[in-house]
């Protein structure tokens, strides 16, 4: 069974971090191929004129995927314009004897990345269409050090962390508190509007301004019950007289032969 539950893109990203050092570069979907052809997800070249060593990493995050690729043998395209072929996975979807020979294999265990497999490389000439499309689109699709924004603690590993043990919905979740000052204004704001309106003096009585707006609202309740109860007594009363008025009407008749309608 999968060890993570990083989407596909979020995969991607973070094994693009993992791989970038001083003298590797890194990028993400970049088109490296001919125009339409294949996009490996990471592509990584090494800083060096002799061997740049090029190599197409291929993310899979269900075995489903993996299984379609390797039927269609689609990183086989991958070698124009690299030397060699990774498969990028959360541990334990496949094995190294699931990989082709000749491409590698890296799993991702929630928290590091393993080289279990290395490929076999085939240098191959980088042309100039790949590399005017490194220096053209590859500037918005590079890789670069992660930054976290500087605070008290480092709240980006401690949310990555939640979100490799606990998964993604609980991550969103703790990730909301981000926003707890401003929904606190914004109550606070509401509040102060509503003693407004039911005429709560908050600069007298900031204090106790929730206890007052409940004994309003249960004071409006009360008159709304009120209100209901002097309706329906008045309903009852009504269908009394209408039917008194209807047994006056009956003994009139049967005592006079008459109506007085």
């Amino acid at each position: 069974m999968a060890a993570c539950n990083l989407s596909h893109n979020e995969l991607a990203s973070n094994l693009a971090r993992h791989l970038l050092s001083g003298n590797r570069m890194v990028w993400e979907d970049i088109p490296a191929g001919k125009s339409g052809s294949v996009r490996p997800d990471v592509y990584t070249i090494e800083k060096s004129y002799a061997n740049p060593n090029p190599i197409s990493y291929e993310i899979k995050v269900s075995l489903s995927d993996f299984r379609s690729d390797i039927t269609s043998a689609k990183w086989k395209a991958y070698l124009d314009f690299s030397y060699g072929v990774v498969f990028a996975v959360p541990k334990g979807l496949v094995t190294k004897k699931d990989i082709p020979n000749g491409c590698g294999l890296i799993t991702f265990n929630g928290e590091f990345w393993n080289t279990v497999k290395r490929p076999t490389l085939h240098p191959t000439t980088l042309d100039s269409e790949l590399l005017l499309k490194l220096l053209i689109e590859g500037r918005q699709r590079e890789t670069h050090p992660f930054t976290p924004i500087q605070r008290d603690f480092n709240e980006q590993n401690i949310l990555d962390g939640m979100r490799r043990k606990f998964g993604e919905d609980l991550r969103k979740k703790i990730h909301f508190f981000n926003d707890y000052p401003k929904k606190v204004a914004e109550l606070d704001s509401m509040r102060n509007e509503l003693a407004d309106i039911l005429g709560i003096d908050v600069s007298d009585r900031s204090w106790g301004v929730d206890y007052y707006i409940q004994k309003q609202v249960e004071q409006l309740r009360l008159i709304a019950n009120e209100t209901e109860r002097k309706a329906q007594i008045a309903k009852e009363v009504e269908r009394m007289r209408s039917n008194l008025n209807g047994n006056i009407d009956r003994l009139i008749e049967q005592y006079t032969g008459c109506s007085d309608q």
